[in-house]
């Protein structure tokens, strides 16, 4: 279950980031990760970390329901 909440978080963070043109280096940069943790988010290897979900809905302003549930029905 966990492994499966992980795999939906990092695919809507990579459609995030695609539909925005942002690059994972640029998302690391600017919340203080490393390029390797937002690929194994991407990837729904590594749990996310709530300090920095904080930082994405700032940074790029997105809904942190749709990003961590999915799209609201």
């Amino acid at each position: 279950m966990a492994t499966d909440v992980r795999i939906q978080f990092g695919i809507r963070l990579a459609a995030l980031l695609n539909e925005n043109k942002i690059t994972r280096r640029t998302t690391a940069e600017l919340t203080h990760c490393t390029g390797a943790t937002i690929g194994r988010w991407v990837r729904g290897e590594a749990p996310h970390c709530i300090n920095i979900l904080a930082e994405l809905h700032q940074l790029y302003g997105v809904d942190l329901n749709t990003l961590i549930c999915g799209e609201k029905k």
